[in-house]
């Protein structure tokens, strides 16, 4: 028997004698019990060692750990965020490493690193004796996954497959920006960057580039104003370079952005998320072609949007942000007629969670403000050919860091959670 039998027997208050029987030789830190007629009571999360008051979650639930804590119990099946900051860095960053839990009864163990003040990979030869031991008593030490936060959770996540994470599960994740690809780089490419030299070493979680674009010189005054006035080609172009054309993998990412920013606070993800938005946005051909994708994309934004608080499009630092523009565009094209019979409803729930929580009508998105300028042709060729002769200009992005700090900061502040105390 592995650790997660002597684990679940412990559980169960099956005698030290039945659980000692069962000591093998196998050292796994990720099992999952051969008893599969074991009741549905999900996954383990042990962590050893971690110093009392370090800030520690699971998900969507964050809390300072009390002198008894060893980890959380009955994890719901699925991909879970686990995210720590040492009670030494109360103003540090967060780091965080994903784990998918694919069996009741599974046991994945962390130890807490006194050198390097994170939660890792146990040292080499832990052994099964110690685990042993300290399962009978580490019972009362698990805190209960909190199951009221289940369902928005899974809302947010059932996407994200484990080549979606950005980095491998278990790999420790810091909030830093995202190491992008360049805009040529394909799937393969990114799958290969996934795998670090240094394996052991913290990381940021690298997005795809959205931001691919064809050679403007062979596209004529006409198309480059589609291409960039409907994003249905720009879409389809990065289902088809990056998601193998899956668009589950594509919505897998939205909601990877949105989690990662979320929880360690990650302005590159954030960043990210905004991208994903301006395009699926921006989309009036693939509405028809993807309606799938569409229908996910609004449910998502709907519970994302539920997240920030009331007077985010009221509050002076957030009322000139990307999503009013976004929105008016949006739902003027789902409002057509011809708008495909499956995104109704989630239309119109996103239009009443718009009007309800933060107060705003679609005759107060000012179509005006928001509508698109008329260049004739030869300003097109003109501003092309000076563009292209023209050095490389230097951006101040001061005002869209300054933009995200601020929408950063309203999230965060709604989602920030009074943390109490596990054992």
């Amino acid at each position: 028997m592995d650790a997660a039998d002597i684990f679940t027997r412990a559980l169960r208050n099956e005698p030290p004698a039945v659980a000692a029987a069962a000591v093998g030789a196998n050292t796994d830190t990720e099992a999952s019990g051969a008893d599969s007629s074991s009741s549905a009571i999900g996954g383990f999360l042990v962590c050893l060692d971690v110093p009392q008051m370090t800030e520690f979650g699971v998900d969507y639930e964050v809390f300072r750990t009390g002198p008894k804590f060893q980890g959380v119990k009955f994890l719901p099946l699925g991909i879970h965020l686990v995210v720590f900051r040492s009670r030494e860095q109360e103003h540090g960053i967060r780091q965080g490493f994903f784990i998918r839990v694919t069996r009741h009864s599974q046991v994945i163990v962390r130890e807490w690193s006194a050198e390097k003040e994170e939660l890792a990979m146990p040292r080499p030869g832990l052994n099964l004796e110690h685990l042993e031991l300290l399962s009978f008593q580490l019972d009362s030490g698990l805190g209960v996954y909190p199951k009221q936060h289940y369902k928005i959770w899974h809302r947010m996540t059932k996407y994200i497959s484990n080549s979606r994470c950005g980095v491998e599960l278990g790999a420790l994740i810091l909030p830093g920006d995202s190491d992008m690809l360049s805009s040529d780089g394909d799937a393969a490419k990114r799958n290969e960057s996934v795998a670090p030299f240094f394996p052991d070493l913290p990381r940021t979680v690298r997005f795809t580039s959205l931001l691919k674009r064809k050679n403007e010189l062979q596209l004529s005054a006409v198309e480059r104003t589609q291409y960039y006035f409907d994003r249905s080609t720009m879409l389809e172009e990065l289902l088809a370079s990056d998601f193998g054309n899956r668009w589950e993998e594509l919505v897998g990412e939205f909601q990877l952005a949105f989690v990662v920013f979320l929880q360690l606070s990650s302005l590159a993800a954030l960043e990210q998320w905004k991208q994903f938005i301006v395009m699926l946005c921006s989309c009036d051909r693939a509405l028809h072609t993807h309606t799938s994708l569409f229908a996910a994309f609004l449910k998502l934004l709907h519970t994302h949007l539920k997240q920030i608080p009331e007077d985010f499009f009221d509050d002076e630092t957030t009322s000139a942000n990307f999503l009013r523009p976004c929105l008016a565009s949006f739902f003027e094209v789902l409002d057509d007629v011809d708008a495909p019979q499956q995104l109704q409803t989630p239309t119109r729930q996103l239009q009443q969670l718009v009007q309800t929580r933060f107060g705003i009508t679609l005759s107060s998105f000012d179509a005006e403000e928001f509508a698109p300028v008329v260049v004739s042709e030869e300003e097109l060729f003109a501003a092309s050919a000076a563009s292209c002769a023209a050095p490389a200009p230097v951006v101040d992005r001061s005002s869209a860091e300054v933009e995200n700090e601020a929408i950063a900061a309203a999230f965060l502040a709604a989602h920030r959670i009074t943390m109490g105390h596990r054992p």
